[in-house]
């Protein structure tokens, strides 16, 4: 017997109540709840004041067939999670693609088969139930993980407030104040990145809970990368890097505004991108910026020529679970939260991110990172 059968409820929906009786004669053993109603129109008020588990519904109805009335289902907020399976007798190409067109979850053939029926539905149930325990999972861990970001919050607090109080009560005129000083440093650092992690958590659940509104306008590219390059000239100058602007930028960046929300495309877009440049650059090397004009899109794209990324690392670079933060050419750290943040401001400006990566353990004479960031154009 199928277990995940048992108790549940089924609708059917069929003009011909044989179709019914023979339905509920094949699950008579699962202690299903089985209910019958033979005009499409009461279907929609009846399906709302008792959700069903699952929907077996008749192709060919009076007033409204079987695809309409799937349709009508799948598209209110309420119904549209409920699986839906037809069963009818034809067999038909055409009416089997209308019916998954419409919304359908699986398709049957009558005469119903009682294995067949049992197999499916235990199938659509046991998928139901996964369904569910991932859901269920998935909520628990986002709860843990706002709970641990606010708690882990307070923390941080208290410990930058008791370093810098600690800071302002140690003799640094001893011998041992350059020490003392490189410990100091050392924590603020540590503080400040744990500090940045916490922040960028709290950032990707907020955006992916749509709770961030995101004034989105059109803004000259021009300016948002000098803007960017002018944020970050102090560490681009510490490792003697030379920023090499296409001589065309100016004039194909000023042909058309782009749609983004200015303060997410400074601090989280382009500065990400940026700080991931320098950060994987050798002392001395080139960063170049160039922008293109497309039909639709501003595409605008920053190459570094550091030391790149395997190909296994592109593939999982925005992803939030895996483990992609590296150090830097000179120890440099990260949150390795940075490039899934890019991708999803990208997403909600209506554009899109790719990269292409070279590592230098495969390519020593020609190695670094494309960055390309494509943009709606304003209308």
């Amino acid at each position: 017997m199928n277990s995940y059968c048992t108790n549940k409820s089924i609708l059917v929906v069929d003009d011909l109540k044989l179709n019914y009786l023979i339905v509920k004669k094949s699950l008579e053993k699962f202690s299903m709840q089985i209910n019958f109603i033979q005009d499409p129109r009461e279907a929609l008020q009846a399906i709302k004041m008792n959700p069903p588990d699952l929907i077996l519904l008749d192709y060919e109805m009076p007033h409204i067939n079987g695809p309409e009335l799937c349709k009508l289902i799948k598209s209110d907020e309420s119904m549209k999670h409920i699986p839906v399976i037809f069963f009818t007798s034809s067999t038909a190409a055409a009416t089997v693609s209308e019916a998954f067109a419409s919304g359908a979850d699986d398709y049957l053939n009558k005469p119903v088969c009682e294995p067949e029926l049992v197999s499916r539905l235990g199938r659509i149930f046991q998928n139901q139930d996964l369904s569910k325990k991932l859901n269920t999972k998935y909520e628990d861990q986002v709860s843990l993980s706002r709970l641990l970001s606010h708690d882990l919050n307070n923390y941080i607090s208290v410990f930058k407030t008791s370093i810098s109080l600690l800071q302002k009560s140690v003799d640094l005129s001893t011998d041992k104040a350059v020490v003392i000083q490189k410990h100091f440093t050392r924590l603020n650092t540590t503080i400040n990145r744990m500090a940045e992690l916490v922040t960028n958590v709290r950032h990707l659940q907020a955006i992916e809970d749509n709770k961030i509104e995101l004034d989105i306008v059109p803004v000259k590219v021009s300016d948002v990368v000098k803007e960017t390059l002018f944020n970050f000239q102090e560490k681009i100058d510490a490792k003697k890097i030379e920023i090499k602007i296409d001589p065309t930028f100016e004039q194909e960046a000023d042909k058309n505004l782009i749609l983004l929300e200015k303060v997410s495309a400074l601090n989280s877009v382009f500065g990400n991108i940026l700080s991931n440049a320098v950060k994987f650059s050798h002392e001395g090397s080139s960063i170049d910026i160039a922008c293109k004009n497309e039909s639709d899109n501003v595409v605008i794209k920053i190459h570094d020529h550091g030391v790149g990324m395997p190909a296994d690392l592109v593939q999982k670079i925005f992803s939030k679970t895996e483990k992609t933060t590296r150090a830097g050419t000179q120890n440099e750290t990260g949150t390795g939260f940075g490039m899934p943040l890019v991708k999803l401001f990208m997403e909600k400006y209506g554009g899109h991110i790719s990269i292409e990566s070279k590592a230098v353990e495969e390519y020593p004479a020609d190695h670094g990172t494309e960055i390309s960031l494509s943009f709606k154009k304003a209308s």
